[in-house]
């Protein structure tokens, strides 16, 4: 590309962070602005707020999971989510509990009008989400519920905030050792240092001057939440970058480690020892046949050599005749 002077464009450098700066920031204020606002003011709206994410999560990762040919039970986890968030802060865990059963058995018979085909890859990957989104949401409304519920959530946010900023900070000034490229390049372990320093910081302090805790209460907090979240961005990233790729999945035990059905998934190869053998069985097989052949090769040149020696002896006999009819002659000449 060149501009009207002919001179080249410079193309852009790419964000080492691998993700558009401005826009996240811009974003960030505007959400940060809306849950401070929700919280001080209008506490029912955060929930509605946070629906709306968990919403666009089960969005995102069922469009992930569809590209790897995973049908997830939507209905039922949208509405899970909604109905668990409601129920944990109206009534508490015994209902969020009730609410996650009840839409786990929810999936399991969703899932069914689809037929047998691929039924425990789909509600496997449903019961997932269950776990990963709408528990998450029912324990957020589970703080709020809380007399200092507002103070929860406002920690817990920073928390969150405190591991992005100081996992991208790091990252992007020393970052120089990924810790699984193939999943996800950017993540250093200076940057999971830098979040876990950022985030036991944090957690310190608000547990000393906010909940009028032990300091050590806000260390643990700090460093599980790191370990958590940087656990949950590789699953995640994981899920969305194997799309399309071809798994091998080697299966020796017995009984089976593995479920069979897992073969189902598209680009997903099992093998297992029943596999192993039906190899062996088609190399007896082929060799059985093998052997047949070399045994008729055997036996048409055994057959061919009986030939060729009756055929010797033959000459020998009419040898012999001819001598004894030329000695007749000979004799009836003289």
């Amino acid at each position: 590309m060149t501009d009207p002077s002919g001179a080249p464009e410079e193309a852009p450098v790419p964000s080492r962070a691998g993700r558009n700066l401005p826009a996240a920031i811009a974003s960030g204020v505007v959400l940060a602005v809306l849950v401070v606002v929700s919280l001080i003011w209008i506490p029912w709206l955060f929930g509605v707020l946070a629906a709306a994410a968990l919403c666009l999560a089960i969005y995102e990762l069922t469009t992930a999971f569809a590209g790897a040919g995973i049908h997830v039970a939507r209905t039922p986890v949208y509405a899970t989510t909604l109905v668990g968030m409601a129920a944990a802060y109206i009534w508490g865990t015994e209902a969020l509990l009730i609410t996650i059963g009840a839409g786990v058995v929810a999936v399991l018979i969703w899932r069914i009008r689809r037929g047998t085909e691929g039924y425990l890859r789909d509600a496997s990957a449903s019961v997932f989400l269950l776990g990963y989104i709408s528990l998450m949401g029912g324990f957020a409304m589970l703080m709020l519920a809380a007399s200092d519920g507002p103070w929860r959530i406002v920690v817990f946010i920073l928390l969150t905030i405190g591991n992005d900023i100081g996992g991208y900070a790091t990252g992007v000034l020393f970052g120089r050792h990924p810790i699984a490229p193939q999943v996800s390049p950017k993540k250093s372990w200076e940057g999971f240092a830098g979040s876990l320093v950022v985030q036991c910081l944090i957690g310190v302090a608000a547990f000393i001057w906010v909940f009028d805790a032990p300091w050590w209460q806000g260390l643990i907090m700090g460093a599980v939440l790191t370990i958590t979240a940087t656990a949950g961005d590789f699953v995640e990233s994981a899920i969305k970058r194997r799309r399309h790729k071809p798994m091998l999945l080697v299966d020796l035990a017995v009984p089976r480690d593995i479920e069979p059905q897992v073969g189902e998934i598209p680009d997903a190869y099992l093998y297992s020892v029943d596999d192993i053998r039906d190899v062996i069985e088609d190399n007896v097989k082929s060799r059985t046949e093998a052997a047949a052949q070399a045994s008729a090769i055997i036996e048409r040149g055994v057959q061919e050599y009986q030939r060729r020696l009756r055929s010797l002896n033959a000459v020998d006999t009419l040898r012999a005749f001819r001598e004894k009819a030329e000695q007749q002659r000979d004799r009836e000449v003289e």
